[in-house]
Protein backbone atom coordinates (compact mmCIF):
# COMPACT_ATOMS: atom_id res chain seq x y z
CA UNK A 1 0.00 0.00 0.00
CA UNK A 2 1.37 3.41 -0.97
CA UNK A 3 1.62 6.35 1.39
CA UNK A 4 -1.12 8.29 -0.43
CA UNK A 5 -3.41 5.26 -0.42
CA UNK A 6 -3.08 4.97 3.33
CA UNK A 7 -3.64 8.67 3.90
CA UNK A 8 -6.82 8.70 1.82
CA UNK A 9 -8.05 5.59 3.64
CA UNK A 10 -7.36 7.19 7.02
CA UNK A 11 -9.24 10.35 6.06
CA UNK A 12 -12.23 8.33 4.91
CA UNK A 13 -12.10 6.17 8.03
CA UNK A 14 -12.15 9.26 10.26
CA UNK A 15 -14.88 11.01 8.24
CA UNK A 16 -17.03 9.17 5.71
CA UNK A 17 -17.86 12.44 3.93
CA UNK A 18 -14.19 12.75 2.97
CA UNK A 19 -14.68 9.94 0.43
CA UNK A 20 -17.06 12.09 -1.58
CA UNK A 21 -14.84 15.15 -1.15
CA UNK A 22 -11.73 13.33 -2.41
CA UNK A 23 -13.74 11.84 -5.26
CA UNK A 24 -14.95 15.31 -6.24
CA UNK A 25 -11.42 16.68 -6.30
CA UNK A 26 -10.21 13.70 -8.31
CA UNK A 27 -13.00 14.03 -10.88
CA UNK A 28 -12.47 17.78 -11.21
CA UNK A 29 -8.73 17.27 -11.73
CA UNK A 30 -9.36 14.65 -14.44
CA UNK A 31 -11.74 16.98 -16.27
CA UNK A 32 -9.19 19.80 -16.20
CA UNK A 33 -6.14 17.84 -17.36
CA UNK A 34 -4.90 17.02 -13.87
CA UNK A 35 -5.03 20.53 -12.39
CA UNK A 36 -7.49 21.53 -9.68
CA UNK A 37 -7.92 24.62 -7.51
CA UNK A 38 -10.01 25.61 -4.53
CA UNK A 39 -12.20 27.75 -6.77
CA UNK A 40 -13.04 24.68 -8.87
CA UNK A 41 -14.44 22.68 -5.94
CA UNK A 42 -15.48 25.32 -3.39
CA UNK A 43 -19.14 24.83 -4.23
CA UNK A 44 -19.15 21.11 -3.45
CA UNK A 45 -16.65 20.54 -0.62
CA UNK A 46 -15.84 22.51 2.53
CA UNK A 47 -12.66 24.49 3.14
CA UNK A 48 -11.90 22.13 6.01
CA UNK A 49 -12.00 19.11 3.71
CA UNK A 50 -9.79 20.88 1.18
CA UNK A 51 -7.36 21.86 3.92
CA UNK A 52 -7.13 18.30 5.22
CA UNK A 53 -6.25 17.03 1.74
CA UNK A 54 -3.49 19.63 1.47
CA UNK A 55 -2.27 18.86 5.00
CA UNK A 56 -2.03 15.15 4.18
CA UNK A 57 -0.32 16.01 0.86
CA UNK A 58 -2.98 14.21 -1.13
CA UNK A 59 -3.27 17.48 -3.05
CA UNK A 60 0.05 19.18 -3.82
CA UNK A 61 1.31 22.21 -5.74
CA UNK A 62 1.72 21.81 -9.48
CA UNK A 63 4.11 23.60 -11.85
CA UNK A 64 1.48 26.16 -12.93
CA UNK A 65 0.78 27.63 -9.50
CA UNK A 66 -2.29 25.48 -8.93
CA UNK A 67 -2.82 22.08 -7.37
CA UNK A 68 -2.88 18.47 -8.49
CA UNK A 69 -3.32 15.05 -6.96
CA UNK A 70 -0.02 13.69 -5.67
CA UNK A 71 -0.85 10.19 -6.91
CA UNK A 72 -4.15 9.85 -8.83
CA UNK A 73 -3.79 6.07 -9.13
CA UNK A 74 -3.33 5.65 -5.37
CA UNK A 75 -6.37 7.86 -4.75
CA UNK A 76 -8.41 5.74 -7.15
CA UNK A 77 -7.30 2.53 -5.42
CA UNK A 78 -8.14 3.90 -1.99
CA UNK A 79 -11.62 5.02 -3.09
CA UNK A 80 -12.50 1.87 -5.02
CA UNK A 81 -11.53 -0.72 -2.40
CA UNK A 82 -11.55 -1.26 1.34
CA UNK A 83 -8.02 -0.42 2.41
CA UNK A 84 -6.88 -1.91 5.70
CA UNK A 85 -5.38 0.87 7.81
CA UNK A 86 -4.72 -1.08 10.98
CA UNK A 87 -1.22 -2.31 11.76
CA UNK A 88 0.03 -5.21 13.86
CA UNK A 89 2.15 -2.86 15.96
CA UNK A 90 0.38 -0.09 17.88
CA UNK A 91 1.50 3.18 16.28
CA UNK A 92 0.02 5.55 18.87
CA UNK A 93 2.71 7.65 20.55
CA UNK A 94 1.70 7.86 24.20
CA UNK A 95 3.72 9.63 26.88
CA UNK A 96 2.96 9.94 30.55
CA UNK A 97 2.31 13.68 30.41
CA UNK A 98 -0.01 16.27 28.93
CA UNK A 99 1.34 18.48 26.18
CA UNK A 100 2.47 21.73 27.84
CA UNK A 101 1.71 25.14 26.38
CA UNK A 102 4.53 27.27 25.02
CA UNK A 103 4.75 30.89 26.15
CA UNK A 104 6.67 32.28 23.20
CA UNK A 105 9.18 35.12 23.32
CA UNK A 106 8.33 38.35 25.12
CA UNK A 107 9.31 41.75 23.78
CA UNK A 108 12.19 41.75 26.27
CA UNK A 109 13.49 38.43 24.93
CA UNK A 110 13.38 39.82 21.40
CA UNK A 111 15.15 42.98 22.54
CA UNK A 112 17.87 40.87 24.19
CA UNK A 113 18.28 38.90 20.96
CA UNK A 114 18.65 42.12 18.96
CA UNK A 115 21.10 43.48 21.53
CA UNK A 116 23.16 40.29 21.43
CA UNK A 117 23.44 40.56 17.64
CA UNK A 118 24.62 44.17 17.91
CA UNK A 119 27.14 43.29 20.62
CA UNK A 120 28.49 40.42 18.53
CA UNK A 121 29.40 42.88 15.80
CA UNK A 122 31.83 44.45 18.27
CA UNK A 123 34.31 41.67 17.48
CA UNK A 124 34.69 43.19 14.02
CA UNK A 125 33.70 46.84 14.55
CA UNK A 126 36.23 48.77 16.63
CA UNK A 127 34.05 51.74 17.73
CA UNK A 128 31.33 49.44 19.07
CA UNK A 129 33.94 47.37 20.91
CA UNK A 130 35.40 50.53 22.47
CA UNK A 131 31.99 51.66 23.73
CA UNK A 132 31.23 48.25 25.24
CA UNK A 133 34.64 47.99 26.92
CA UNK A 134 34.20 51.47 28.40
CA UNK A 135 30.78 50.48 29.76
CA UNK A 136 32.06 47.42 31.64
CA UNK A 137 35.39 48.92 32.68
CA UNK A 138 34.05 50.53 35.93
CA UNK A 139 32.89 47.08 37.06
CA UNK A 140 35.80 44.89 36.00
CA UNK A 141 38.82 47.18 36.40
CA UNK A 142 38.51 47.45 40.23
CA UNK A 143 38.27 43.66 40.33
CA UNK A 144 41.43 43.42 38.23
CA UNK A 145 43.29 45.81 40.52
CA UNK A 146 42.33 43.87 43.65
CA UNK A 147 42.91 40.28 42.51
CA UNK A 148 45.41 38.21 40.53
CA UNK A 149 44.17 37.72 36.99
CA UNK A 150 43.44 34.02 37.45
CA UNK A 151 41.03 34.96 40.27
CA UNK A 152 39.48 37.65 38.09
CA UNK A 153 38.75 34.96 35.52
CA UNK A 154 37.45 32.65 38.24
CA UNK A 155 35.06 35.31 39.59
CA UNK A 156 33.79 36.16 36.10
CA UNK A 157 33.45 32.44 35.36
CA UNK A 158 31.43 32.00 38.56
CA UNK A 159 29.21 34.94 37.63
CA UNK A 160 28.71 33.54 34.12
CA UNK A 161 27.78 30.12 35.50
CA UNK A 162 25.39 31.63 38.05
CA UNK A 163 23.34 33.84 35.74
CA UNK A 164 23.43 31.26 32.94
CA UNK A 165 21.92 28.62 35.22
CA UNK A 166 19.36 31.02 36.70
CA UNK A 167 18.32 32.21 33.24
CA UNK A 168 17.88 28.63 32.07
CA UNK A 169 15.89 27.77 35.17
CA UNK A 170 13.54 30.76 34.83
CA UNK A 171 13.24 31.39 31.09
CA UNK A 172 13.37 27.88 29.65
CA UNK A 173 10.13 25.89 29.76
CA UNK A 174 11.68 22.54 30.56
CA UNK A 175 8.26 20.86 30.42
CA UNK A 176 8.13 21.52 26.65
CA UNK A 177 11.63 20.16 26.13
CA UNK A 178 11.08 17.06 28.25
CA UNK A 179 7.72 16.38 26.60
CA UNK A 180 9.22 16.49 23.09
CA UNK A 181 12.16 14.33 24.15
CA UNK A 182 9.82 11.73 25.66
CA UNK A 183 7.71 11.68 22.50
CA UNK A 184 10.77 11.18 20.31
CA UNK A 185 12.03 8.41 22.58
CA UNK A 186 8.62 6.69 22.49
CA UNK A 187 8.54 7.01 18.70
CA UNK A 188 11.98 5.43 18.36
CA UNK A 189 10.87 2.54 20.58
CA UNK A 190 7.80 2.02 18.36
CA UNK A 191 9.93 2.09 15.21
CA UNK A 192 12.27 -0.50 16.68
CA UNK A 193 9.31 -2.69 17.63
CA UNK A 194 7.78 -2.38 14.15
CA UNK A 195 11.10 -3.22 12.48
CA UNK A 196 11.60 -6.29 14.65
CA UNK A 197 8.04 -7.42 13.87
CA UNK A 198 8.54 -6.84 10.15
CA UNK A 199 5.43 -4.63 10.08
CA UNK A 200 6.09 -2.42 7.04
CA UNK A 201 2.73 -0.66 7.33
CA UNK A 202 3.50 0.38 10.91
CA UNK A 203 6.98 1.51 9.88
CA UNK A 204 5.46 3.72 7.19
CA UNK A 205 2.95 5.24 9.61
CA UNK A 206 5.66 5.88 12.20
CA UNK A 207 7.92 7.44 9.57
CA UNK A 208 5.15 9.89 8.71
CA UNK A 209 4.64 10.68 12.38
CA UNK A 210 8.36 11.31 12.74
CA UNK A 211 8.25 13.80 9.88
CA UNK A 212 5.29 15.56 11.50
CA UNK A 213 7.09 15.55 14.83
CA UNK A 214 10.07 17.34 13.32
CA UNK A 215 7.90 20.42 12.99
CA UNK A 216 7.14 20.24 16.72
CA UNK A 217 10.86 20.32 17.45
CA UNK A 218 10.86 24.02 16.55
CA UNK A 219 9.08 24.82 19.83
CA UNK A 220 11.77 22.94 21.73
CA UNK A 221 14.59 24.79 19.95
CA UNK A 222 12.92 28.13 20.69
CA UNK A 223 12.71 27.27 24.38
CA UNK A 224 16.37 26.27 24.45
CA UNK A 225 17.50 29.39 22.61
CA UNK A 226 15.56 31.92 24.71
CA UNK A 227 18.00 31.97 27.67
CA UNK A 228 20.92 31.74 25.24
CA UNK A 229 20.34 35.25 23.87
CA UNK A 230 20.31 36.67 27.41
CA UNK A 231 23.49 34.78 28.28
CA UNK A 232 25.18 36.15 25.15
CA UNK A 233 23.93 39.65 25.95
CA UNK A 234 25.54 39.51 29.41
CA UNK A 235 28.67 37.47 28.61
CA UNK A 236 30.04 39.04 25.44
CA UNK A 237 30.81 42.47 27.00
CA UNK A 238 32.88 40.85 29.78
CA UNK A 239 34.59 38.59 27.24
CA UNK A 240 35.50 41.59 25.07
CA UNK A 241 36.98 43.37 28.10
CA UNK A 242 39.05 40.31 28.99
CA UNK A 243 40.21 39.92 25.40
CA UNK A 244 41.35 43.52 25.31
CA UNK A 245 43.07 43.32 28.72
CA UNK A 246 45.12 40.29 27.69
CA UNK A 247 46.00 41.28 24.13
CA UNK A 248 46.80 44.91 24.96
CA UNK A 249 48.67 44.05 28.16
CA UNK A 250 46.51 46.22 30.43
CA UNK A 251 46.23 43.67 33.27
CA UNK A 252 47.16 45.58 36.44
CA UNK A 253 46.56 43.11 39.28
CA UNK A 254 49.30 41.21 41.15
CA UNK A 255 51.05 38.46 39.14
CA UNK A 256 49.38 39.56 35.90
CA UNK A 257 51.35 37.79 33.22
CA UNK A 258 51.61 34.04 33.92
CA UNK A 259 49.90 31.07 35.55
CA UNK A 260 51.08 27.54 36.28
CA UNK A 261 48.65 25.21 34.50
CA UNK A 262 48.46 21.39 34.57
CA UNK A 263 50.58 19.75 31.84
CA UNK A 264 51.35 23.12 30.19
CA UNK A 265 53.31 24.38 33.23
CA UNK A 266 54.07 28.10 33.55
CA UNK A 267 52.00 29.75 30.86
CA UNK A 268 51.46 33.31 29.72
CA UNK A 269 47.82 34.33 29.45
CA UNK A 270 48.07 35.06 25.72
CA UNK A 271 49.88 31.81 24.99
CA UNK A 272 48.06 29.12 23.00
CA UNK A 273 47.31 26.05 25.13
CA UNK A 274 44.75 24.07 23.15
CA UNK A 275 45.76 24.87 19.61
CA UNK A 276 45.16 28.58 19.05
CA UNK A 277 42.99 28.83 22.19
CA UNK A 278 44.77 31.11 24.64
CA UNK A 279 45.42 30.11 28.25
CA UNK A 280 43.05 32.66 29.74
CA UNK A 281 40.16 31.40 27.58
CA UNK A 282 40.81 27.80 28.65
CA UNK A 283 40.88 28.80 32.33
CA UNK A 284 37.72 30.90 31.98
CA UNK A 285 35.84 28.07 30.25
CA UNK A 286 36.95 25.52 32.85
CA UNK A 287 35.78 27.79 35.67
CA UNK A 288 32.43 28.47 33.98
CA UNK A 289 31.71 24.81 33.22
CA UNK A 290 32.75 23.59 36.67
CA UNK A 291 30.73 26.15 38.58
CA UNK A 292 27.83 25.67 36.16
CA UNK A 293 27.63 21.95 36.92
CA UNK A 294 27.75 22.57 40.67
CA UNK A 295 25.05 25.26 40.58
CA UNK A 296 22.87 23.21 38.21
CA UNK A 297 22.96 20.28 40.63
CA UNK A 298 22.33 22.55 43.60
CA UNK A 299 19.11 24.06 42.19
CA UNK A 300 18.13 20.95 40.21
CA UNK A 301 17.93 22.44 36.72
CA UNK A 302 17.04 19.58 34.37
CA UNK A 303 16.40 19.88 30.62
CA UNK A 304 16.51 16.25 29.58
CA UNK A 305 13.83 13.61 29.88
CA UNK A 306 14.12 11.50 32.99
Amino acid sequence: MSRIERRVAELVEDDEEMAEAVSTVKQTAEEDGGSVGWGDVSGTITSGQWGRMIEKEIVVDDDDGGFELADPEAVENALSSDVETETDVDTEIDVDAEEPETEGWSKYDKAAAAGAVVIMTAYAVGPIRTVIEAAVNPVLQPLDRALPFYLVLLVIGLATATYSTLLQANLMNTDVIQYQQKRMRALNDKKKEAKEAGDEAAQEVLQEKQMEMMGDQVSMFKEQFKPTVWIMFLTIPAFLWLLSAVNQGTIVGPEPDVMVMPIAGETEWAQGVLGPMQAWIVWYILCSITFGQVIRKAINVQITAS
